[in-house]
């Protein structure tokens, strides 16, 4: 799967054009003949009301004074203003971004703190009108066919009707960028065009604008907005009642297009280790191309500075983290950094923000740091330039639950802790890439079960004996994490084959995190020295990223070992499977549970035969037919609990297809794989055993699931297996009466799955 900063649509930038281009203020110029200035705004109000002296002298002077003495970055932001643009702008090309720096209600879990996309536009005159396009060199078919897309016309003001400005008319274009054409598209494309759940059309009803701020190639500011969708929005915090509305931030920012010098694009390899551009026509070819996204990072050139929150420090002074010791802006400035080891030369600093800073500004990279526990993930966001793939700008939203969990999972010394209250799967720190697809690419389950709070660490994998370098090496990996995403990388989920883990970018559990020799691993150094043009090796590391984790049965997410079926999965599943058995206490079947589905992969989609058979014995290990009469002896739920492990077995094989909805954009899961002959026989004999009861405690329940898994076989053993007991069970020996209705109810069913059997 492909992930890069969403695009904006035409009419986000519509609007964003008509917000960022008026809010540059002009730098200081000793008269208006200079030929460097390119933006001015000019003060509406002023404006208007030295209008009505008639091209006097003195409206002349006013005029004059304020187009070319107002401080850069002086601007009221509570005056309104029109926009005053040097001719010679018209044709040449801008970056436009935008950024949602507030989103309400659900903030975060609304879709704040991230980028909307960057687009290059040009702006042209005719009728009247200022014209904006959309130009990058993405949209052209041929050297027949290509299109600059008009995304928004603007009014020209004839501002000598109110004032003699003869260089204003000579030289500029002025227009009223409050007067554009089109509607605000923010939440219908942004949001609305690629995930379920979101309004079709966000229209803004009131706006202000704030916090305008001069660059050095261009200008900045911010637009709070309000507005109503057409469809009710999820509401998760409850706390808006009209479920129609929506408010927001908005970080705009139009920059003069330039690409890095010396920049080389990267074409990607085979092997997805990167992020990819958008993808771009190839004029007369009829094809798409996209490179892999990268920063202008290289030898000589300055470093990429990252701005860490001060709210880091904040929270790291509080007594809690005091108490510990632990350096919470020293550990996420580390993380940042680690990179430096991979380029082999400092390409990235990292450094505490200023207060006056923000996390939305164009011109900045940002670790914006979060305390809400209700979000409890982090994620990495980009800004490209669309024409080259070269990364112009970045965050990472990172929560205090990270920190909040470090400190339980790496407790202080002293007596054993009493059994922990269960945990609740809501409270676990997670990664996304992007804040809120579907299906998260990045979600985070640490090493705690999920029964009483126990860990299952593998023998040998030994942590510091400090408990503040185990906090702060779990801090930094997983900053380390998000900044590895900002850099290009996507997610190795195969780098715990070389345990504790070869990759930072693999979801790691926290035990084998701080004992994780190198941060970034031998993978990472590798994968960035290629995709920088270091080197011209691919990494040789195992390797594999999101869309594999469904079709590869040795890509998983935390899982551990060289070895994950035997010496994780299969030993933590039946390490709670006797527990179960022996307590009865339902939380460790749940446990048990979720470590199955890394055994049934292996059962559906290991490639070597020996581990697709070894999977399925390590399945049904405990639950074989018959369980040995002095099992059933030791503990009253035996029985009972072998009956409902068999069912979780089974279920886990084959899943009930989920029903289908056609109104979502994403298609149905794939149905899992068909067993191999070798698999499918020996599973044939377990079933069999259960059909007949061969021990007296497998339920009816179950007995009706075997025929239901023995129908969906589809094999030649099960179809005999199925005539076998059919023809068993018509006999009726020994059937206690109060069960002939439930034996009826089962051969009715036998005689449907074979009447007929083979379903083509």
């Amino acid at each position: 799967m492909r992930i890069h900063p969403l695009p904006l649509s035409s009419a986000q930038l519509a609007v964003a054009f008509a917000l960022v281009v008026g809010c540059q203020a002009p730098a200081p110029t000793a008269s208006l003949s200079t030929d460097q200035v390119s933006f001015y705004a000019i003060q509406r109000d002023q404006l208007d009301q030295d209008g009505k002296n008639d091209n006097s002298s003195d409206n002349t002077t006013a005029v004059r004074s304020m187009l070319s003495s107002a401080p850069a970055g002086a601007f009221d932001p509570s005056q309104s203003f029109y926009l005053a643009i040097h001719k010679r702008e018209l044709g040449r090309r801008f970056f436009l971004s935008a950024y949602i720096k507030q989103w309400f209600p659900d903030a975060v879990l609304g879709g704040a703190a991230r980028s909307l996309g960057t687009r290059v536009v040009s702006f042209k005159i005719q009728n009247g009108k200022l014209y904006v396009f959309d130009v990058d060199n993405r949209k052209r078919t041929s050297d027949t066919f290509g299109i600059d897309q008009i995304i928004e016309a603007y009014p020209i003001v004839n501002v000598s009707s109110r004032a003699s400005v003869p260089l204003v008319l000579d030289d500029y274009v002025v227009v009223d960028p409050a007067a554009g054409l089109n509607h605000f598209g923010l939440v219908s494309d942004g949001f609305g065009s690629f995930m379920r759940g979101y309004p079709d059309r966000f229209i803004v009803e009131l706006a202000f604008s704030q916090r305008f701020r001069s660059l050095p190639d261009g200008a900045m500011f911010e637009q709070a907005f309000t507005g109503y969708t057409d469809q009710p929005r999820d509401n998760r915090d409850r706390v808006e009642h009209n479920f129609f509305r929506a408010s927001g931030v908005l970080g705009l920012s139009l920059r003069q297009y330039r690409e890095g010098e010396g920049y080389r694009a990267t074409e990607p390899p085979r092997e997805s280790h990167y992020f990819l551009s958008d993808p771009t026509l190839e004029p007369n070819a009829g094809e798409t191309s996209q490179v892999a996204v990268k920063w202008n990072i290289r030898p000589g050139a300055p470093p990429v500075k990252w701005l860490i929150s001060p709210l880091a420090a904040e929270l790291g002074r509080s007594p809690e983290l005091a108490a510990v010791g632990v350096d919470l802006v020293g550990a996420i400035k580390a993380g940042i950094e680690s990179w430096n080891t991979a380029f082999g030369f400092r390409a990235l600093t990292a450094e505490l923000a200023d207060p006056k800073d923000s996390f939305a500004d164009d011109d900045k990279n940002y670790l914006i740091y979060d305390v809400n526990p209700a979000v409890n993930f982090a994620f990495a966001d980009l800004r490209t330039n669309p024409n080259t793939g070269e990364i112009r700008g970045a965050s990472v939203y990172f929560n205090h639950g990270f920190v909040e969990y470090a400190l339980s999972l790496f407790p202080p010394p002293g007596p054993p802790q009493p059994a922990a209250a269960p945990v609740d799967a809501r409270k676990l720190p997670s990664l996304v890439w992007e804040p809120f697809p579907a299906h998260p690419l990045c979600d985070l389950r640490p090493e705690i079960d999920r029964n009483q709070g126990r860990q299952v660490v593998e023998v040998g994998l030994g942590v510091p004996t400090s408990r503040k370098q185990s906090i702060e090496k779990y801090v930094a990996f997983f900053v380390a994490h998000e900044v590895g995403h900002t850099l290009g990388l996507r997610h190795n989920f195969k780098g715990t084959l070389l345990p504790p883990t070869s990759s930072v970018m693999d979801y790691v559990a926290g035990a084998d995190i701080i004992t994780a020799a190198e941060v970034p691993g031998p993978y990472d150094r590798d994968a960035i020295r290629y995709l920088y043009g270091i080197t011209a090796e691919l990494p040789g590391q195992p390797f594999c990223t999101d869309e594999d984790v469904e079709v590869d049965a040795r890509c998983a997410r935390f899982d551990r070992s060289a070895d994950p079926l035997r010496r994780w999965y299969g030993f933590a599943y039946n390490t709670f499977v006797d527990l179960y058995l022996s307590t009865g206490i339902p939380v460790f079947a749940d446990a048990a549970n979720f470590y199955l589905a890394g055994v049934v992969k292996f059962i559906q989609r290991a490639e070597d035969a020996v581990d697709r058979r070894d999977a399925l014995e390590i399945a049904f290990d405990r639950l074989h037919v018959p369980v040995p009469p002095a099992n059933l002896d030791g503990a009253a739920s035996y029985g009972s609990g072998v009956d409902t492990i068999t069912q979780m077995v089974l279920f886990q094989l084959f899943p009930p297809p989920p029903p289908v909805d056609p109104a979502s954009p994403f298609p149905p899961p794939a149905p899992p794989p068909p067993l191999d002959d070798d698999v499918s026989r020996l599973l044939v004999t377990e079933l069999h055993g259960n059909l007949l009861d061969l021990d007296g405690i497998r339920s009816f329940t179950t007995r009706r699931q075997a025929v239901d898994v023995l129908k969906r076989l589809q094999s030649l053993a099960a179809f005999a297996t199925l005539r076998e007991v059919q023809g068993l069970l018509r006999l009726g020996t020994g059937v206690p009466s109060d069960q002939l209705p439930l034996v009826a109810d089962l051969l009715a069913r036998i005689d449907r799955a074979l009447t007929p059997y083979f379903e083509h």
